[in-house]
């Protein structure tokens, strides 16, 4: 595949940025079978495109650094968007840009600019771990008709729990985002509720994807965050899986995240001689 990292101006968060992006290879020999005019080596046809967000003490560069992502993904003709979000868990925060609105409408509108990607909902797909995986689906709450599918692996789902830590630095840091405990969940920040909500109110949802490791300290809040979506007939899909809240982790369920991703083989590209 290739690897690109992108500097550019925000308009948005009214500074430079940078995310980086991989597209399969150009010149392949991989061609899918029904690629006879636009192929992937000349990419005539747009590309589908996995926007992926890191976790909270990671940046732009930590699926590269961190994972086989490169490998994991060169089975699909599909390329990957990974943006820098600090430590905003993808959102407006209350003292600090707005990384939510950056996230929502001008990250998708810089990278199909830049590159030949798909803006079609049912070539769009995102995915987090840690507090990307929340920004994951708040996203997908948000704006549903945007996504074919989003995932989350080791997420802080229930922010309650978060709030409920006896740790100064913490506390203070949700604040600087979310605002206090009452505020964030009257300003409909907990997923829980704007789960429920979407699904009383009858909005088609993209596909849900959900993971967690069994010696994840987050495993209890995903266990009830999937058993609300299973009463709730929200159509999550639900993974427990050996593994800590760390990239060894993360790394381990990316082939089994991207399979069911992508599972209609519609992307996947021919296996080489």
């Amino acid at each position: 595949m290739v690897s690109m990292q992108v500097q550019c101006h925000s308009d948005t968060l009214r500074a430079d940025i940078l995310f980086h992006v991989l597209l399969p290879q150009p010149g392949t020999a991989r061609v899918a079978p029904e690629a006879s005019c636009g192929t992937v080596a000349s990419m005539d046809r747009p590309l589908p495109v996995l926007y992926l967000l890191h976790g909270l003490s990671d940046d732009a560069s930590a699926f590269c650094r961190f994972s086989a992502l490169e490998r994991h993904l060169s089975k699909y003709r599909v390329a990957a968007v990974m943006p820098s979000v600090g430590r905003s868990f993808c959102m407006d925060m209350r003292k600090g840009p707005a990384y939510g609105r950056f996230l929502e409408e001008e990250l998708p509108h810089l990278a199909t600019s830049l590159f030949p990607l798909s803006r079609r909902p049912e070539d769009t797909f995102l995915a987090g771990v840690d507090a990307g995986g929340y920004g994951a689906f708040r996203l997908a709450l948000r704006q549903p008709h945007r996504y074919a599918a989003v995932a989350a692996l080791s997420a802080p789902l229930d922010l309650e729990t978060l709030y409920g830590l006896p740790d100064e630095g913490i506390l203070a840091e949700l604040a600087g985002i979310f605002g206090t405990a009452d505020e964030c969940a009257a300003e409909g920040h907990l997923l829980t509720d704007r789960l429920a909500e979407a699904v009383r109110a009858g909005t088609p949802l993209p596909r849900l994807y959900q993971a967690c490791g069994t010696d994840d300290f987050f495993l209890s809040d995903n266990r009830r965050f999937a058993s609300l979506a299973a009463r709730l007939n929200a159509g999550l899909t639900w993974r427990e899986v050996p593994g800590a809240h760390d990239w060894a982790g993360w790394d381990a369920m990316l082939p089994g995240m991207l399979g069911w991703m992508f599972a209609d083989g519609r992307f996947l590209l021919p296996e080489e001689d």
